[in-house]
């Protein structure tokens, strides 16, 4: 039984319960400069009982951090040095530069380890616009991160076989001024699916899973999901019922901390 098949029979299930954990400690700011560029964002260090001092979480989120915690939580509570970033440009996401996003998660990634000498390892996890960033990082820096998470993510955008949905976007209640600042964001370096049709995954297969919504309109599987671990070969997995909440699901938390404790 491949990993997919295990993860999906494990973990499966048609009802997305929403996930009610928030992290057991607050977070500290986390600052620092590399190599001349400054890194900024927010740092949960565990302590005490919760305390796992070896592992570390880089997590990316979509653009829009309310309503995230819960995709903190369960790498907090598990005891790992956990970091989420506040990426150049932010909050308006799409005036920002996806080449520029890589560099900011390398550098983070870098002070992580200078902050915490005593982490041997640093995991990516991407939720959405930070799926797409986070597999885009971890293509270009594999070295500096041991395994990479992508839930429900825009990571095949150039497809002429399968265009992205617009109106899903703006069905979603997203706004319409937004599309065109998202489609030059998009257009400005190659996506995760591209990068994968160049082979800048192989040989990382088996350190890569994603995990999206069955009702997903903004992220449909069939368009982002499939392709990518067609191509990859990587595991990954659909939960039932769920939409692009999947980030906030107990399925989906569950799934995400096992490939990683792996």
């Amino acid at each position: 039984m491949g990993l997919f098949d295990w993860i999906s029979n494990w973990f499966g299930g048609s009802s997305p319960e929403i996930s009610p954990a928030v992290p057991l400690i607050d977070p500290v700011p986390f600052n620092g400069t590399i190599e001349g560029n400054e890194v900024n964002g927010w740092v949960y260090v565990p302590s005490g009982r919760i305390r796992n001092a070896n592992r570390g979480a880089l997590v990316i989120h979509g653009g829009w951090i309310s309503g995230l915690v819960p995709t903190y939580a369960p790498y907090v509570n598990m005891g790992w040095t956990t970091v989420y970033l506040s990426l150049e440009g932010e909050p308006e996401i799409y005036n920002q530069d996806p080449n520029r996003d890589a560099l900011e998660m390398r550098d983070a990634a870098k002070l992580m380890m200078q902050k915490f000498p005593n982490l041997q390892s640093i995991d990516l996890v991407g939720i959405s616009l930070g799926c797409y960033r986070s597999l885009r990082a971890f293509a270009l820096y594999p070295q500096l991160f041991r395994r990479v998470v992508g839930m429900i993510g825009p990571i095949n955008m150039h497809d002429p076989k399968r265009p992205y949905d617009w109106d899903a976007w703006l069905a979603d209640g997203r706004h319409g001024d937004l599309i065109d600042d998202a489609k030059a964001f998009f257009d400005k370096a190659p996506d995760p699916m591209q990068l994968a049709n160049e082979g800048r995954y192989q040989g990382l297969e088996k350190r890569i899973i994603l995990i999206y919504g069955e009702k997903d309109k903004i992220c449909a599987p069939a368009t982002h999901f499939y392709p990518f671990i067609r191509k990859v070969g990587c595991p990954g997995t659909i939960i039932e019922g769920a939409s692009h909440n999947v980030h906030r699901t107990v399925e989906g938390q569950k799934i995400a901390a096992a490939f990683l404790r792996r």
